[in-house]
C-alpha cells in the first residue's frame, strides 16, 4: 500500500495529473489494491488530506481512527451516490436546473463539485469565482446540498447554484445563466 501511496503522491505533486488520468493511473498499476474507481478516488483523498497536513503521521489509535473515519466518508458518499441515481436525472431540462435548492447539480464528491464549478463562465463568457456559503438539507433528497455563490470579475454578485455532490458522477448539464469554458 505504501507503493501505491507514493505513486499516488507523485503523481497528483509533481505530475499534476488530472483526476480522470489520476484514476486510470491508479488502477492501470495496482489493480489488485486499486481495483475500482472509487478506491482511487480514497487513495487521492488521503494523499490530499496527508498533503495538508505534511506531519501527520499514525502514531496513535486515534490517528489510525482518523484515517478510518475517512475511508467511511468517501464510503458513504458512494452509499448516497447509489441511492440518487434516479433523482440525477430529474430536472435535468427544467430552467431552475441548478438554481433552486429542490433541483440540485449533481456531482460525485467534494472534488468532482469543484471541477464542476472551475469549468462554468456565464453565458456571456465572463469568468466567476466561487464562494460556499453553506449546505442545507433538502426534503427528498439523499445528503445535503452546497450553496456555491459566483461573483464576476468586477466583484459584483452573479448568481448562487445548488450542488449535492453524492452523484455517481459530475452532471453534463449547465444551468441557465452559464456555460462551459
Amino acid at each position: 500500500m505504501l507503493c501505491v501511496y507514493s505513486t499516488a503522491k507523485l503523481d497528483m505533486s509533481f505530475l499534476n495529473f488530472a483526476d480522470i488520468d489520476f484514476i486510470g493511473n491508479m488502477v492501470r498499476r495496482y489493480g489488485d489494491l486499486v481495483n475500482s474507481r472509487e478506491t482511487a478516488m480514497k487513495v487521492a483523498g488521503l494523499v490530499s488530506a496527508m498533503d495538508k497536513n505534511p506531519l501527520f503521521e499514525m502514531r496513535t489509535d486515534a490517528d489510525t481512527a482518523r484515517v478510518y473515519d475517512f475511508v467511511r466518508i468517501y464510503t458513504n458518499i458512494e452509499k448516497q451516490a447509489a441511492e440518487n441515481t434516479e433523482a440525477e436525472k430529474k430536472n435535468l431540462n427544467d430552467a431552475e436546473y441548478g438554481l433552486v435548492k429542490t433541483k440540485p447539480i449533481y456531482t460525485h464528491g467534494i472534488g468532482g463539485s469543484n471541477q464542476y464549478l472551475r469549468e462554468l463562465e456565464t453565458s456571456a463568457g465572463l469568468s466567476l469565482s466561487w464562494r460556499r456559503r453553506g449546505s442545507t438539507p433538502v426534503d427528498g433528497i439523499n445528503g445535503m446540498v452546497d450553496v456555491y455563490d459566483s461573483r464576476l470579475p468586477n466583484g459584483s454578485e452573479y448568481k448562487t447554484l445548488f450542488i449535492n455532490m453524492y452523484g455517481t458522477s459530475n452532471s453534463e448539464v449547465i444551468p441557465k445563466g452559464f456555460r462551459k469554458k
